[in-house]
């Protein structure tokens, strides 16, 4: 049988304490074989989540009927835009911050707290509202389907916050969307929409629905990309258990809708696509797809918008 091999002599003029470090340094960078955990480590685990997962969702459902019972009442003589600016927003974005392992939110240096607009975010879970309330500075209401607005507690939020409802099918619904949009923003209220249309199954952003472009470009108002990463990991569609993960969010610059033709909000859409997917995915600012999406009208200059043919909107 072979004796082991002497241990190799380090380096001349090397101590022999930092060849060590060097060699579990290499040691540490090899990936290790994953092996499942032992069984009543797995199920520690798992009741430490449904813990958490209830404790969280508790402190959502008592903000939220706190919102609904105070702002409600206190609507006659306190507009509930401020309820929700001082109250609401806040406790739910706190909600998000006791969910996450860490929560860092990160503005362009162009967004501007003071203006309207439509923030179009990634869709990935129940908490995406949660995310929006952490990082919006001012009140904003959602857009939503009509029957939405029949989910209780929920739905009281969202009328008690102007809501916007959408009617599926409905004859000149993009033209009343547009005056909604157009009546919020006056009242100092931004909208918040997923362009998505549906929470992501894989955790990639899905294709961008068009109607919420033409919306904004209709209501003269300018869209701000609001990106999310970590979501996808804190919680998955179909599921209300969270799993603590590090959460970062990104607010993007306002981007100019008004009058833009239908050309440009195509290539809109596929910019912003571009910098909502690349954060999502990497929790990394996307500064040369900002920068694409900021010089839009540079690129591709064209006239004021012909909105007839434009309803083809999905």
């Amino acid at each position: 049988m072979s004796s082991p091999e002497p241990a190799p002599n380090p380096p001349k003029g090397q101590p022999e304490d930092k060849l060590e470090d060097k060699l579990e340094d290499k040691l540490e960078d090899k990936p290790a074989r994953s092996r499942p955990a032992p069984l009543p480590l797995r199920a520690l685990k798992g009741a430490v989540e449904i813990a958490h997962s209830t404790a969280v969702w508790s402190a959502s459902f008592a903000v939220m009927s706190g919102v609904v019972v105070f702002g409600g009442g206190l609507s006659p003589v306190i507009p509930f835009r401020k309820t929700h600016t001082y109250i609401g927003g806040p406790g739910m974005g706190l909600c998000l911050r006791l969910a996450a392992r860490t929560l860092d939110i990160t503005y362009h240096e162009d967004f501007d707290p003071e203006r309207r607009g439509v923030f179009m975010q990634n869709h990935v879970n129940l908490m995406d509202a949660h995310a929006a309330c952490a990082a919006i500075p001012h009140a904003f209401c959602g857009l939503m389907n009509a029957w939405q607005f029949k989910i209780p507690v929920y739905g009281q939020i969202m009328r008690l916050a102007d809501g916007i409802a959408v009617h599926p099918g409905k004859a000149g619904r993009f033209k009343q969307v547009a005056q909604d949009a157009q009546d919020r923003a006056a009242k100092g209220i931004s909208i918040l929409a997923f362009p998505e249309a549906h929470r992501t199954r894989t955790g990639d952003v899905q294709p961008f629905k068009r109607g919420v472009f033409f919306m904004a470009r209709d209501a003269g108002l300018p869209i701000i990309p609001l990106c999310t990463h970590g979501m996808f990991n804190l919680m998955r569609k179909g599921s209300m258990r969270i799993r603590r993960s590090h959460v970062k969010i990104f607010v993007g610059p306002q981007i100019e809708t008004k009058g833009l033709n239908k050309g440009q909000l195509s290539e809109l859409i596929t910019r912003t696509h571009a910098v909502v997917a690349s954060f999502s995915e990497t929790g990394q600012v996307p500064q040369d797809a900002v920068r694409r999406l900021q010089r839009l009208r540079e690129d591709i200059p064209g006239g004021e918008s012909s909105r007839d043919g434009d309803r083809d909107v999905g």
